[in-house]
């Protein structure tokens, strides 16, 4: 019995030492977004122009692969429906 108390011990030991780590690298990551995102702001003045030209592209995507998408599931549906001779 002390042997599965010690290993759960130590699974403890590891599963919050893998938490620290995972929290240390969540802090550094905001860090590195806050910077960025303060050095990139200037530079949004000039993305906002491209929202517009750059949503319709990814409409026009998203549209071509629904209407891909809708045609391959014709084409199924017609190659497996039985055919009378």
């Amino acid at each position: 019995m002390e042997i599965v108390l010690q290993w759960l011990d130590d699974l403890d030991d590891a599963v919050f030492a893998l938490v620290l780590a995972w929290e240390r690298l969540r802090r550094r990551c905001i860090e590195i977004g806050a910077a960025s995102t303060a050095a990139l702001a200037p530079s949004t003045v000039v993305g906002e122009d491209l929202v517009l030209p750059l949503a319709a592209v990814a409409a026009a995507s998203v549209s071509v692969g629904v209407l891909g998408a809708a045609l391959a599931a014709v084409a199924e549906a017609v190659s497996t429906t039985p055919r009378r001779a």
